[in-house]
């Protein structure tokens, strides 16, 4: 009779288990879920930047500002154009203040009527500000109608990417014509 109660407390033992395993897979699901979501909430709010406006200023997400920034001819219109690097929360002040903070890439189309497009974003070009060790930084310009990205990342040892981008008429949009990377 030991041995029959023993394998009874076994099986509802095991049973129990099972239970708990369907109970905890749908949790860690869910769990996953909301940590996705919540990360994406505070990123790069893509949705709420306008197809049009005035300056560069029109087309900043709240809680964003410009880190840097390049003007020049990108289509070959004869119309200046933007180009910016901004950051979510205050540009500048040491690392330790912003670390974390991600940043974006930005391409705005001038027009002859002084207004400007959007033409392109890109939000996952550049690390975070304090993500890339001591001697980070980036950096943005503008020569002979391509967009000039450079991103320094490290400490004692570390690399200097630099990615150049042309407009192109017939896809409309910027492609990737050129990546350097120096370690």
């Amino acid at each position: 009779a030991a041995v029959r109660l023993q394998h009874v407390h076994e099986r509802r033992y095991k049973e129990g288990m099972k239970n708990m395993n369907f109970i905890k897979l749908p949790l860690i699901l869910f769990i996953i879920l909301l940590w996705t979501v919540g990360s994406r909430a505070e990123g790069w709010p893509v949705k709420d930047i306008p197809a049009a406006g005035k300056s560069l200023n029109a087309f900043l997400p709240k809680g964003w500002t410009v880190e840097d920034q390049a003007s020049g001819d990108l289509n070959g219109d004869g119309v200046s154009d933007i180009s910016a690097i901004l950051i979510q929360g205050k540009a500048g002040g040491s690392i330790r203040e912003a670390d974390d903070n991600p940043r974006a890439l930005i391409v705005l189309l001038g027009h002859d009527k002084g207004a400007f497009i959007l033409a392109g974003t890109n939000d996952r070009l550049l690390q975070c500000r304090g993500c890339g060790g001591v001697k980070e930084g980036v950096g943005i310009s503008i020569r002979k109608g391509v967009i000039i990205v450079r991103q320094m990342t490290g400490s004692r040892e570390f690399s200097d990417e630099t990615w150049r981008f042309r407009y192109d008429p017939q896809k409309q949009r910027f492609v990737l014509i050129g990546r350097d990377m120096e370690s």
